[in-house]
């Protein structure tokens, strides 16, 4: 059984911005479409190389097109970017998020 599965946590361990290494999050649903739409919003992520990717939830920085900074509840990652925490129950999972990101 793979650890990556809806519902399960996961901490990301490279980004685009690296703000985003390190914080925790919730696996939704996995794609390898080339558009990727991200649910209850209008954005389209472009998946090019057609990566296994995952929609994520969690507290994520994003920047606009002038280089400002948003928080954002909802992203895309690459499964070779998310390090799952998997075979630990939800409480033990939070305790090992914090462990790895302080």
């Amino acid at each position: 059984m793979s650890a990556f599965y809806p519902g399960a946590l996961a901490v990301i361990k490279k980004a685009s911005i690296p703000e985003n290494i390190g914080r925790a999050a919730t696996l939704v649903s996995a794609t390898n479409e080339r558009f990727i739409h991200i649910p209850d919003t209008h954005l389209v992520v472009e998946n090019p190389s057609l990566w296994k990717c995952w929609i994520v939830e969690g507290e994520f920085v994003t920047k606009d097109f002038f280089g400002l900074d948003h928080t954002v509840s909802i992203a895309v990652a690459p499964e070779a970017w998310l390090m799952p925490l998997g075979g630990y129950t939800p409480s033990e999972q939070e305790t090992r998020v914090l462990e790895l990101t302080t």
